[in-house]
């Protein structure tokens, strides 16, 4: 499984851009690996916005050292979080993103 807190699992798995009529050749499946079944990507442009825990949040609203004051501040109050929330504009079914901003804990 590759998950985002192991750096080293992050080779087992990759989008590859190719341009158009660049010579290519597929490569088997490592033994014993079934490999994934081929899919096309489709992409959506879209806005995204950090979570209130960000770094640069943090930073732009004054970096809190301590949790509980941090927790308390008015960038994670319900009304700012909502309003955050509905601007993201996502589509609901997809946890990956090409740039933008990182949703911590998907994928």
């Amino acid at each position: 499984m590759v998950h985002p807190e192991y750096p080293g699992t992050r080779p087992g798995a990759r989008v590859l851009f190719v341009p158009a009529g660049t010579p290519t050749r597929r490569h088997p499946a490592p033994d014993g690996l079934p490999p994934y079944p081929e899919v096309a990507l489709t992409a959506q442009a879209g806005l995204s916005v950090p979570t209130s825990d960000a770094p640069g949040v943090r930073a732009a609203f004054g970096d809190v050292t301590d949790s509980r004051a941090w927790r308390r501040h008015p960038v994670n109050a319900r009304p700012f979080a909502s309003a955050l929330r509905a601007l993201d504009n996502r589509s609901s079914g997809s946890g990956h993103r090409l740039g933008g901003h990182a949703v911590p804990g998907t994928g």
